[in-house]
């Protein structure tokens, strides 16, 4: 009797799987899926496709076989009653309804999460619809297009490193990485960095790096072009115990702050300061080391809140305005007010808001005054008058006519002082240096391969040996 009851089962179902596929066709839900689904689910072997066989019958038919009281499994049984539902009351075309104790979301692409559809879409090849000619894939439907948009408004922003070129490739959101349209095999991304060449993520399973990595930046022990992987804390033990302290999946908590320079990573973490790359001159505050290839925890108590660097020194600035700085002190050239050697970080003695690092000097931005210590070099001469070559041990302000509030540079080859609305700068040519202003506050600057500095406005101008010419927006520079 049973075996009779699970052959007329087993027809009826095959019956209606005919039928669906018949006859649904203009509506919405794939009910033959939905069938098919059902049997597989009771029977555990698939239906087949029922081609070369026509089922005569029309939609009451359809739901007149699928009311029939047969014994089917409970999870065939949801089935049959979402086909229902669906030819008398019409798919479901909106999730904006709470669901019910027990219900599940049927498995549909409104109901994918907006991060997995992105994320498929881009792997698919879809231009993302803020590129030249977005690919028609966004246009399909609402929920597409919805994501579409959202990906573009709620995109992770990258924390690109000042001086380094914006990396237009690199996109993220929901946690998912691209670069361009290939997907970057990290954990979920919770921040982003660049900067010169190398990416540092802060992912659910703690930091990981790519990229450049020159010299050993990414504290991997090697240095040269790396694929993405964790970074690993041999050498800092206590940074390798407060991340498996965090459990698994809740390790984005150990990077509070990353910054990385031309030569060096700084990590500002749980644990305390992290460094890796070139110690020259000691710049990294280690006495012995050329480079330091993997992470080492500094022994300071502190949190900066940015870092400066040039191949000569580096510096670090805390929101209580002080600043730290390591490194070749010839001249005078850390702001120390003296020319002996330093080993490790040192405070500079006075208040600092900002440091800009110029090869052998250093200018300091202090309560509206810029104060020069070092060899002043062609850049220093055009800002502030000093003969070039000219040794400044005790630090002195600049002559300005206004307080400044913002000092941007890339190290000795342009120089830019904001006050107010209007910036003051300098930059080297051809051994020598212009100065010019502009009307308006740079934000940026860099001066390899040519000089070009950018304005809160967007706008951007070109150095010459004339001075400075404008030139095209900021968008179109990066």
């Amino acid at each position: 009797m049973a075996e009779e009851t699970q052959q007329i089962t087993r027809d009826v179902m095959i019956s209606a799987y005919r039928l669906a596929v018949s006859v649904t066709d203009h509506i919405s839900g794939n009910i033959p899926s939905l069938l098919a689904v059902a049997y597989s689910r009771h029977f555990g072997v698939a239906i087949g496709d029922g081609s070369g066989i026509e089922e005569y019958g029309d939609i009451r038919s359809l739901l007149a076989i699928l009311t029939r009281p047969l014994p089917l499994c409970a999870s065939a049984r949801v089935l049959i009653d979402r086909a229902r539902s669906i030819l008398i009351d019409g798919p479901t075309l909106s999730m904006n309804v709470e669901l019910a104790e027990g219900e599940e979301l049927p498995d549909a692409l409104h109901t994918l999460l907006q991060g997995t559809i992105w994320a498929c879409f881009l792997t698919a090849g879809a231009s993302p619809i803020d590129s030249p000619r977005p690919a028609a894939l966004w246009f399909l439907c609402r929920k597409t297009l919805f994501t579409a948009t959202a990906a573009l408004d709620g995109a992770l922003p990258v924390f690109v490193m000042p001086g380094s070129a914006v990396p237009a490739d690199l996109r993220c959101y929901s946690g998912r990485l691209f670069q361009g349209r290939s997907r970057v095999p990290v954990p979920p991304v919770h921040k982003l960095y660049h900067g010169f060449g190398t990416t540092l993520a802060v992912t659910a399973a703690g930091p990981w790096g790519w990229g450049a990595n020159g010299w050993f930046a990414l504290g991997l022990g090697h240095g040269g072009p790396t694929p993405p992987g964790p970074l690993v804390f041999t050498d800092a033990p206590e940074a390798e115990n407060t991340l498996d302290s965090l459990g698994p999946w809740q390790q984005r908590a150990l990077v509070v702050d990353a910054f990385i320079g031309h030569r060096e990573t700084v990590l500002v973490t749980l644990a305390g300061v992290l460094v890796a790359g070139s110690n020259q001159h000691g710049r990294l505050g280690f006495r012995r080391f050329l480079t330091v290839p993997s992470w080492l925890l500094l022994p300071l108590r502190l949190r900066p809140c940015n870092v400066v660097s040039s191949k000569h020194a580096v510096a670090l600035l805390t929101p209580g305005r002080a600043a730290f700085v390591a490194g070749d002190n010839s001249f005078g050239a850390l702001g120390l007010g003296h020319t002996r050697p330093v080993v490790g970080f040192s405070r500079i003695p006075t208040p600092v808001d900002a440091v800009a690092l110029l090869g052998r000097g250093i200018m300091l931005l202090s309560a509206g005054r810029v104060l020069f210590a070092g060899r002043a070099s062609p850049v220093c001469r055009a800002l502030a008058g000093f003969e070039i070559g000219e040794v400044v041990v005790a630090p002195v302000a600049l002559p300005l006519p206004h307080p400044v509030d913002a000092i941007v540079s890339d190290q000795d080859r342009v120089v830019c002082l904001t006050m107010g609305g209007v910036t003051l700068g300098a930059h080297e040519c051809q051994g020598s240096a212009v100065s010019w202003a502009v009307g308006d506050r740079v934000t940026a600057a860099r001066g390899k391969g040519g000089v070009t500095v950018t304005g809160a406005s967007g706008q951007a101008w070109n150095g010459t040996s004339h001075g400075i010419v404008q030139s095209i927006p900021a968008l179109e520079q990066a």
